[in-house]
């Protein structure tokens, strides 16, 4: 009997801590459930993805289907998985999309569902919940979908009204906490922090703080254009135009707390071309040596998204203030180094930091810098016209954290100076040996890049094609589960996988005449040749309307 007691207990002790330690997991068990893989926007993952050049396979199944609107399957920016990868979900310029890994690990569309335009942010920061639900955000909405596997579609669930926003105000950053009922985060573009129930009751009233600057940034609807990064003991880092903050959540007396707000700049920075705001361009991504995200994180980890130079920053993650803080400029300051910008989160792997270049002022050309200004659209579609024509910058550089008799500071690794990643987000695998993967170019092809993260040599590249349909626009490069990489770009999902048998894509490139013909219009525009009043309709009919 006290056998029995003893085990009994034991048992009870046991599924006690799993229960707890289930509940503390935010996320669905799957490879990939948020942007940036994990709340530390490590942007890494345990899986291989493609090794080889000579056997590689590239998969892009879902180009504009003619039974769909043009715009359904357009620029996805993050793809996320439901539990043990059953769906993969992504949101797009106007809907929300549901996909499906088949048994040969390509990808198939299980049902779309019509949500909005928004031809900004559209759900580029979103998650898989671990009770089963895909959430993502509208401009003023945080949305909770599931997809019905009898009737074959998409449901939306919830929905939940964010209240008292300013007139030009929208959501930008989404994640969850570490707690026991995992509530949700959520970080405007005016630095309003907020805690919401995911069950997004409407009754709910979020816990909310905003974020200092407002009356000091030039553009204070833009004071926030990154996501956050959240550890597992409600630490929340949110940078904004003008500093790096933390803010702490109370999950007994369900407050919000600043902790502490370090400025790196006077919010005066310009808004550059090829950026999605102003100040820098990184989500913040958090550091510690050993990458057990159940510790507390060391640092914080961003660029200062300023040009002249560019700097990678470490913040202390207790006390808020700068740990480290060096020049960007891939080994060459006074040539490619000279002018540097990041749009990118910096992919963090114990102590070393990797970033890539983003400066593209010097290439707007005619079309984006005398016909785009013209035509009506909002300035984050402006500021991304060149990115949307396939202009980039070469660049890319590791850094190390490293501590010595004189403090912390940043240490050169290597600097690789012939490798583009475009405007995609890169991907690091942790598999031995490591390596990065990002979405590049190569004069006019596009390309699948694959960097050796230990010393930066340039491993093999896949060349992809050559029009504006292979373009990542601000896509992350993520790894999936099958020896590949999948991504959105601008017309849908790609895929390139290790498979030795030939793709018939491969052979017929697919590339689409819409899209041909949208690439001819803007380099024709720069060269002169055509008029600069072309409106913005036409551009869309061209694509609604061109038949292959």
């Amino acid at each position: 009997m006290l056998h029995d007691s003893v085990y009994m207990n034991f048992l009870v002790l046991f599924l006690g801590l799993s229960i707890q330690v289930q509940a503390l997991t935010p996320f669905s068990n799957g490879s990939w459930p948020i942007t940036h893989h994990d709340s530390w926007n490590s942007d890494t993952s345990p899986f291989p993805g493609p090794r080889g050049e000579t056997s590689l396979r590239v998969e892009r199944t879902l180009l504009l289907p003619h039974d769909l609107h043009p715009f359904t399957l357009a620029d996805p920016i993050s793809l996320v998985t439901s539990s043990s990868d059953s769906t993969i979900w992504a949101s797009s310029i106007n809907s929300v999309l549901a996909l499906q890994r088949n048994i040969d690990g390509s990808l198939s569309l299980k049902a779309a569902h019509y949500r909005d335009f928004n031809f900004e942010f559209h759900g580029a920061y979103a998650l898989a919940h671990r009770n089963g639900l895909y959430y993502t955000t509208t401009d003023n909405s945080i949305q909770a979908y599931s997809f019905n596997s009898t009737s074959k579609v998409i449901v939306l669930e919830l929905e939940y009204l964010i209240p008292n926003m300013r007139d030009s105000e929208h959501l930008i950053g989404l994640s969850a906490l570490a707690t026991t009922n995992a509530e949700l985060v959520y970080c405007t573009s005016y630095g309003l922090i907020g805690i919401i129930q995911s069950s997004l009751s409407k009754k709910s009233v979020p816990v909310s703080v905003q974020l200092y600057g407002l009356d000091i940034a030039a553009l204070p609807s833009k004071l926030v254009s990154n996501s956050f990064a959240v550890d597992d003991n409600c630490g929340i880092y949110v940078v904004t135009s003008i500093s790096m903050n933390k803010v702490t959540y109370n999950e007994e007396t369900q407050t919000l707390e600043l902790q502490w707000a370090t400025s790196y700049s006077d919010g005066q920075d310009p808004w550059l071309m090829g950026r999605l705001g102003p100040g820098s361009g990184s989500s913040p991504t958090l550091m510690s040596e050993t990458d057990n995200h159940n510790e507390e994180p060391e640092y914080v980890i961003i660029t200062d998204g300023r040009i002249s130079p560019m700097h990678i920053l470490a913040f202390d993650a207790k006390s808020g203030k700068v740990a480290a803080s060096k020049s960007v400029d891939f080994g060459d300051p006074h040539g490619l180094g000279a002018a540097v910008t990041s749009e990118q989160s910096v992919v963090v792997s114990g102590r070393r930091a990797l970033v890539v270049n983003n400066y593209v002022v010097d290439q707007i050309g005619t079309f984006c810098g005398e016909v785009f200004p013209k035509l009506p659209i909002n300035d984050v579609l402006l500021h991304s016209c060149p990115m949307m024509f396939g202009k980039h910058a070469f660049g890319v550089q590791q850094f190390e954290l490293v501590s010595d008799s004189t403090g912390i500071s940043w240490s050169d690794k290597w600097s690789n100076r012939e490798v583009s990643c475009t405007s995609s987000i890169p991907g690091l695998s942790t598999h031995i040996p490591m390596s990065v993967f990002c979405l590049g170019r190569r004069g006019k092809t596009f390309t699948l890049e694959s960097v050796d993260w230990d010393s930066g040599k340039s491993l093999w590249y896949k060349a992809l094609g050559n029009s504006l349909a292979w373009n990542s626009q601000y896509a992350g490069t993520e790894i999936g589960t099958h020896d590949d990489i999948i991504m959105g770009t601008l017309t849908g999902i790609l895929r390139v996988t290790t498979n030795v048998e030939e793709s018939s894509l491969e052979k017929t490139e697919l590339e689409d005449p819409r899209w041909l013909a949208l690439q001819n219009i803007q380099e024709t525009v720069d060269k002169c040749i055509i008029s600069a009043t072309m409106g913005y309709r036409s551009l869309l009919g061209l694509l609604s309307t061109t038949k292959n």
